[in-house]
Parts: structure tokens; sequence; C-alpha cells
């Protein structure tokens, strides 16, 4: 696959959101550094770090170039994402959480289904550590191909929600349809975020390859702050709900799918464990 452009812009931009993580990041930063496909980018924002996460990350800027680091006041980590996306280039973008780490050939595999089928989102699997069921079954992606009905490929096959981070998405898909990641919510602006974005695509390809591994229970993570008790949980996923309600509303999207949401496929909170 060549460059996305002749200004050699970058196959895919991975968005790395830094915050206190700095027990972790040299994991992350390798398994990205170490990808088969040469041809990415790095963007990572440090959202406003208090440990040694913005000394490391300078020091991988400083070793590699396609490598940027770019340091903000903390701000969150949707609008961490959304500066990663206005600072991207290539033709796709991947979010990566700088806990997480992905597997070596990730980048490739995402990069060749993405060619064949002329791919606006990418969706793959990922494994948790330790091992979360939830966490798993949200992984859960089987090979298929969904083309002219991205609300189909969200509503219909596994892996489309609630996660972001098993997803490879095509950059002008974003930035064209202005979609992004709301500071609003404390938690599931991930899932959100989902679905924002699929009802634009026109081609969903879904691979059942596991390549993303996903930190379950780290200290300090918003999961593990936000949902210590039940009524919590059900409080954020009824934001989440209202937040995608209103935005499917406001576009019209509602109206497009009334026949599929009236026969129950309306249901991602049941994803949302």
């Amino acid at each position: 696959m060549q460059s996305s452009s002749c200004d050699n812009s970058p196959i895919i931009s991975i968005v790395v959101p830094v915050y206190n993580t700095s027990q972790y990041l040299s994991e992350c930063l390798d398994s990205l550094l170490s990808q088969s496909l040469f041809d990415i980018e790095i963007i990572c924002v440090d959202d406003g770090s208090t440990d040694d996460s913005p000394h490391m990350l300078d020091l991988y800027a400083s070793r590699e170039e396609r490598l940027a680091v770019f340091h903000r006041e903390n701000g969150g980590v949707s609008a961490a994402r959304n500066f990663g996306i206005s600072k991207s280039r290539g033709q796709y973008v991947l979010f990566v959480d700088s806990d997480d780490y992905i597997e070596r050939n990730a980048c490739k595999l995402l990069a060749e289904a993405a060619e064949k089928d002329d791919s606006d989102i990418v969706v793959f699997g990922g494994v948790s550590f330790p091992h979360v069921n939830w966490v798993d079954r949200c992984f859960g992606t089987q090979d298929a191909l969904v083309c002219g009905d991205g609300v189909a490929a969200l509503l219909g096959e596994p892996g489309s929600f609630p996660l972001m981070c098993n997803k490879m998405y095509r950059r002008s898909l974003i930035v064209e349809n202005n979609v992004s990641f709301s500071s609003d919510l404390v938690l599931g602006e991930d899932n959100a975020f989902q679905f924002a974005i699929f009802p634009y695509a026109k081609t969903v390809t879904f691979l059942s390859c596991s390549l993303y591994h996903y930190r379950c229970g780290r200290s300090g993570s918003a999961i593990v702050e936000y949902y210590g008790d039940r009524l919590s949980k059900i409080k954020k996923h009824l934001e989440v709900v209202r937040y995608v309600f209103n935005d499917w509303q406001a576009k019209g999207i509602s109206r497009r799918t009334k026949k599929r949401l009236s026969a129950g496929q309306w249901c991602f909170c049941t994803r949302m464990r």
C-alpha cells in the first residue's frame, strides 16, 4: 500500500492520549514503533500529566521522527483525542490508549484490509488483560463486510460498539462530517463516537483477528473511578443514551432507522456492562 498522497502523508495516524501512565508508556510506544508497516505517524497528546510521562514522551520523540508530542493543560481524554485528530495527516486514524498496546502486524493488516475493501471503518478484535468477560465480548468480532449501510454495520455486527480502540477510521470521514469526541461525557464517549461516525460509513470491514491488548483495572482509570457502584454505572449509561438520541434526532438518523429501532435494536446499553 502506498502513501496516501504525494506529500508523503502517512497511511495511518495513531493518536495516543497520555495522562499519568509512565508505568506502561514504554510498552505502548514500543509496540507502535515496532510496527511492520513503517508508513505511520504517532501523535502523542500529553494531557497535563504530572508523573514522568512528559519526559518519557520527549525522549522518545527525540529518537524517532515519526513520533510527535504535544503537551497541553489537562482537558480530558476526549479533548486530547480531538486535538490529536486535528494534528493527524494520515489517510486513516487509529486510537491507542497509552496503557495498552497492539500486535506488531496490526497496522499492516488494517491497511491491507482497508485498501482491499476501500473501507471507511475497519473493525478488529482484541483481548483484555487481566481477563474481563464483558470487555472480551465487546472485542468478539467476526470476518464480515457491510456495504452501503453504516447503521446496519453498527447495529448488526458484533464489535461495533461500545469500544473505539478496536477500530480504524478514514480520517476524511471524521473531518468532513465534523465528528468528534464529546467532552461532556465522563464515560462512554467512545461509545457515543461510534453512533456518531458509523451512519456516515459506506463500507465497514470486520476482521476476526485479535490485534489490540486492552488493560483493565488500572488504578486511576475512568472505568475504575466511576464504575465502582451500580447506580453510578446506570447514570453514566443514561447520559450516553441521551446524548446519542439527541444527536441522531438532530441529524435525522432516527427517522431513517425507525424500523430497526422499533424492532428492538436500540439496545446498546446492554453492551456497556
